[in-house]
């Protein structure tokens, strides 16, 4: 049964081993990339969650990839999206990278949250990288607009990486090169967590049952789900995402 978010502020975990299940299921070293590259081998079924295309001047309806296409070429689970360059750079389109905006995340919550048995307990982590979001002020925003104003504040915290990580304690080591801290909250939670984050979605989530995964990989302008058949199957019939399901082995591009 779904219930509204409750979700106030992420408190970041200390104690970071619930991540520990993942760095072991990771194909991590293959080179080219592979899905299990980034996301857990073991699971029924994959799939790739397509990020919408969205104007860069944020005056632009977000549009489905298969509505870029439209005849020139067929998506399927393994198209990158620079196949679909030439008529999104007319129309001044891109999708994003590393982050679902809220309304999806708030869709793909609203099916995960089904397929767990401990939906109230989600892990969600943060590339550290972010650092710690403060707010812009407000000269900020009505100069670039509150979602190219939250992007800039996004990547402006990098240069305040290293004093965050002294503050909020360890991180988890999940993929190469990569870090992540760690806030527990509800699955439904995850579109809240994004507006709370200055519209960026959590990078990897999994419910304490580990039914699923999610991965949301910094440079990637797709999400990846690993789960049960079901689940995958319930989330390509959902009108509001665009899933395809993958195999586990193929190249996966960012």
């Amino acid at each position: 049964m779904s219930h509204e978010p409750e979700f106030d502020e992420p408190v970041w975990e200390t104690d970071v081993a619930a991540a520990d299940w993942i760095i072991s299921r990771l194909d991590g070293e293959s080179r080219p990339q592979r899905v299990t590259s980034i996301v857990p081998d073991g699971f029924d079924a994959y799939a790739r969650l397509l990020h919408p295309w969205i104007g860069r001047d944020h005056g632009t309806a977000d549009r489905r990839w298969s509505k870029l296409a439209e005849e020139s070429i067929e998506i399927d689970a393994t198209t990158p999206h620079e196949a679909l360059d030439p008529a999104a750079e007319p129309q001044g389109l891109q999708p994003d990278a590393g982050t679902l905006d809220a309304e999806s995340c708030g869709n793909v919550a609203g099916v995960l949250t089904d397929y767990t048995t401990t939906p109230t307990e989600c892990w969600f982590g943060y590339w550290n990288g972010y650092g710690r979001p403060v707010p812009l002020r407000s000269e900020s925003r009505r100069r670039f607009g509150d979602r190219c104003a939250a992007f800039l504040n996004r990547f402006s915290l990098l240069h305040r990486a290293s004093s965050a990580a002294d503050e909020v304690g360890p991180c988890a080591q999940i993929h190469p090169g990569r870090c992540y801290r760690l806030t527990i909250g509800r699955v439904l939670d995850a579109a809240a967590i994004t507006d709370r984050m200055f519209d960026q979605s959590p990078n990897i989530w999994w419910p304490a049952d580990r039914a699923w995964c999610l991965v949301s990989e910094i440079d990637f302008h797709s999400t990846y789900v690993a789960g049960p058949q079901t689940l995958v199957d319930a989330l390509v019939a959902t009108e509001t995402l665009e899933v395809l399901q993958i195999d586990p082995d193929v190249e996966i591009h960012c």
